[in-house]
This record gives structure tokens, C-alpha cells and sequence, in this order.
């Protein structure tokens, strides 16, 4: 559950994190997702687009990349819009797909050893007015290969295998 997205309309979050813990104990709870963490919840989570991605620790709570990503590739005709919204632009599906390896193995696969959790790309699907998904508006074309991180997530599993912790 995410009670509270980047600050909007948030108020009281850790009392509101355990209210909705108590309402529903089998999921977990992202009381204040990416901005004015109340130290409440089940996730120290952090929005973070521009900045090198670092983990952030609190000895309490799962550490989370909740956004981050936001690459956008306009693909013509999948479109609902002409202008390209997006934290970095790419010009080919193919661009766009060399730019994420490299994000994930330069920057992410490093901090799964560091205390990394989860993260959440932004975002699945390209939407009204931002072409950053990884699938166009009209869901018709994959802008990711398969073989690619997002396609194989067992990548991610890579430094757990054999059920040894990261170092």
C-alpha cells in the first residue's frame, strides 16, 4: 500500500502507515513514497532520477528505489501526443534499450550488495502526456528486446544465487 505519493496531501504518515498495516497485515506498506519520510512503514523509499542512486539505510526498513528511470522514447503513430516527456530522451527503441543496461549495471546491480531491496522503473507503459514506458500508449510495440534486464528479471537474482546474502 502507498498511502502517500511525493508529498501530495500528506499528513500524519507514520500514524496512517500503521492504520493501514492494521487494516491489511499481508501486504506491505510504502507510507511516504520517494519525498518526507516519517520513518513509518515497511520501506525507506526514495524517488531519484538525476542523482547518482545510492542506498540509504536505516537498520529498520527495507531500502527501495521507488522511482527512478523515466527514459522516453517516442516511437510515431503509438503516440498520444507529439512532444517527448521523459528525464532522459532517446530517438530509437534501441538507444533507449542500451541507456537501461547501462543504468542497471553501472549503477543499480552495485547497490543490490549494498542493501538495495526493490526498486519500481518508471514506468511500464508511456501514458497521456510521457513517453517513458517500456511499452508504447497502444500497448503494440515493446520498446525493450527480450534478453534485456526488464525481460530477464532473474538478472536481478544474479548476486542471491544459491542463497547466499550479497556480500
Amino acid at each position: 500500500w502507498v498511502p502517500f505519493n511525493e508529498g501530495w496531501g500528506q499528513f500524519d504518515a507514520a500514524r496512517i502507515a500503521k492504520m493501514v498495516a492494521k487494516k491489511d497485515p499481508t501486504r506491505p506498506v510504502d507510507h511516504a513514497s520517494g519525498w518526507f519520510d516519517q520513518k513509518g512503514g515497511d520501506f525507506r523509499s526514495i524517488h531519484n532520477y538525476f542523482r547518482p542512486l545510492q542506498v540509504k539505510l536505516d537498520g529498520k526498513r527495507a531500502f527501495v528505489i521507488s522511482e527512478y528511470g523515466g527514459y522516453a522514447c517516442h516511437i510515431d503513430g503509438h503516440s498520444s501526443v507529439d512532444r517527448v516527456y521523459g528525464y532522459q530522451k532517446y530517438d530509437t527503441p534501441e538507444e533507449m534499450a542500451a541507456a537501461l543496461k547501462q543504468l542497471f549495471s553501472r549503477q543499480l546491480f552495485p547497490l543490490i550488495s549494498k542493501g538495495l531491496s526493490g526498486v519500481v522503473y518508471t514506468q511500464l507503459s508511456d501514458v497521456e502526456e510521457e513517453v517513458n514506458g517500456l511499452v508504447t500508449y497502444d500497448r503494440r510495440i515493446a520498446k525493450l528486446p527480450v534478453g534485456h534486464p526488464f525481460a530477464a528479471p532473474s538478472s536481478f537474482a544474479a548476486p542471491y544465487s544459491h542463497g547466499n546474502k550479497p556480500e
